[in-house]
């Protein structure tokens, strides 16, 4: 998917060009005026050199059709709010036992930076934000609840739901690499994979 620059940050381009092109002009005549032509012509081919390799705007995603940008901010907010609950139940743990849960909010922290540069890649991940992360919340104090207990009866659960977040941290590294590498299909899939691993989280 191609991303075109804001008509914003086109137009702020084209009147830092108008500036200095009108700079150069007013230059150029002053030095012609004292007799320094040579003098004058370096000055604006260094000059017009600087145009030809001044950047043009960095490209700003649109968001996807469909999608309001309240809608887009609300998404965000509730994945920040999902983070902080899941941050908030590693707090109460021991040091060792914060492994898993760290791994899964680094793991979201990372998709809502994308998703702050990228708001084209919200669409996708609307399902994973809406529907999937409160999952993902219930996973992570499920396992702090075991720890907590540390019951001899509970170990055997306490390493299935320790596998199953390491599966869920290695979905959403799945939904981080198709959002860098810009592959909406990959994106998806990562989405669809991720459902299926929250699914099949330890019964019992």
């Amino acid at each position: 998917m191609q991303i075109a620059p804001t008509r914003t940050a086109e137009g702020a381009h084209r009147i830092a060009v108008l500036v200095a092109v009108i700079v150069l002009a007013i230059g150029f005549g002053f030095l012609r005026l004292r007799g320094m032509v040579p003098v004058a012509g370096a000055a604006g081919a260094w000059l017009f050199t600087l145009l030809l390799l001044w950047p043009s705007p960095a490209p700003r995603a649109r968001l996807p059709k469909g999608i309001s940008r309240a809608e887009y901010g609300a998404l965000r907010r509730t994945l920040g709010e999902g983070i902080a609950a899941i941050e908030a139940v590693g707090h109460g743990l021991p040091r060792h036992a914060r492994k898993p849960i760290a791994g899964l909010a680094d793991g979201l922290r990372r998709i809502d930076r994308h998703l702050r540069r990228n708001p084209a890649h919200i669409g996708p991940t609307r399902v994973l934000i809406r529907h999937r992360l409160a999952e993902i919340v219930a996973a992570v104090e499920g396992y702090a609840t075991l720890t907590r207990h540390d019951l001899p009866e509970h170990r055997a659960r306490l390493a299935a739901v320790r596998a199953h977040l390491a599966a869920l941290r290695d979905g959403l590294t799945q939904i981080e690499r198709a959002c860098l590498e810009n592959d909406l299909t990959a994106l998806e899939i990562g989405v669809e994979v991720l459902r299926d691993q929250i699914e099949r989280r330890p019964r019992g």
